[in-house]
């Protein structure tokens, strides 16, 4: 998958934990967190779902999140290691209480609940990954000339 010059390679199916029925399991902090009293961020009602993917590599690069493997949705990068982004209970694949509070990540809320909607309707959704030791100007440049719909920040 080429994504602004760059050789993006397959890195995992998105999918979402299901029940017997196939309907995804949601959850939204207030159901479980109705005592705290600080407020949730803009991203942080939810519903969110605890995302499940393949391994994914334990090398640092730029990732992109695509609709239907053709529509950039959303691209990242980390400076860890995609499976620390992207593993289990990582950061996007299951949004801690905190995540959603004031002060916690709006971004794996964001992106998370964007997934989410995009499964429920019958999107597929997948993982590109570009290992570079250069993430963050390559993820800027990348943002900077497509702007995919979940990057808000710029």
């Amino acid at each position: 998958m080429d994504i602004q010059g760059y050789k993006f390679s397959f890195g995992s199916k998105i999918d979402a934990e299901r029940d017997g029925n196939g309907q995804i399991l949601t959850w939204a902090p207030k159901e479980k967190y109705y005592k705290d009293d600080r407020p949730l961020h803009a991203s942080g009602s939810g519903p969110f779902a605890t995302l499940s993917l393949g391994d994914v590599p334990d090398e640092i690069g730029v990732y992109a999140v695509l609709r239907n493997a053709q529509d950039v949705m959303f691209v990242g990068a980390t400076k860890d290691s995609f499976a620390k982004r992207w593993g289990k209970a990582a950061g996007f694949t299951s949004i801690s209480p905190s995540a959603c509070f004031k002060g916690g990540e709006p971004t794996f809320c964001r992106v998370n609940h964007s997934i989410l909607v995009e499964l429920q309707s019958g999107k597929q959704m997948s993982l590109w990954i570009f290992p570079t030791q250069d993430p963050v100007s390559i993820k800027k440049g990348i943002i900077g000339a497509k702007l995919p719909p979940w990057n808000v920040n710029y």
